[in-house]
């Protein structure tokens, strides 16, 4: 009863709207087909399955966890920094801007089951 709960909760919840008319970097390895129909439709609409939201709000639980172990170690400047080249129409977020022994650098957060990670050669696409 508890699963049917959640699940009934996460069907009903609407995703976060995405910008159209751009291009976003968690993206661009997508086909040209699919990019060419995210830029003028969005990808906002695809419904998802319960599990699948789960699995998102664990790697968004993941983020905000990491930038926060981060941001009180004063390693994280500034999280969820826009980033936009109006030249290429990409627009986005990076997970944060960081300064390690006065390097500064750009924070991008990916998380990924075990058993994904531990047959990995190569990074994904």
């Amino acid at each position: 009863m508890l699963i049917e709960a959640i699940d009934t909760h996460l069907k009903a919840r609407s995703g976060d709207k995405r910008a159209i008319h751009c291009f976003h970097p968690s993206s661009l390895h997508k086909s040209a087909e699919e990019l060419f129909k995210m830029y003028f439709e969005g990808d906002s609409s695809k419904a998802f399955p319960p599990r699948v939201i789960r699995v998102f709000d664990n790697g968004h639980d993941t983020h905000e966890r990491l930038q926060r172990y981060l941001q009180k170690s004063g390693v994280l400047l500034q999280a969820e920094v826009p980033i936009e080249n109006a030249d290429y129409e990409i627009k986005g977020h990076t997970d944060g801007i960081i300064e390690i022994n006065g390097i500064k650098g750009i924070l991008e957060i990916k998380s990924i089951n075990s058993s994904g990670f531990y047959s990995l050669y190569s990074p994904k696409e």
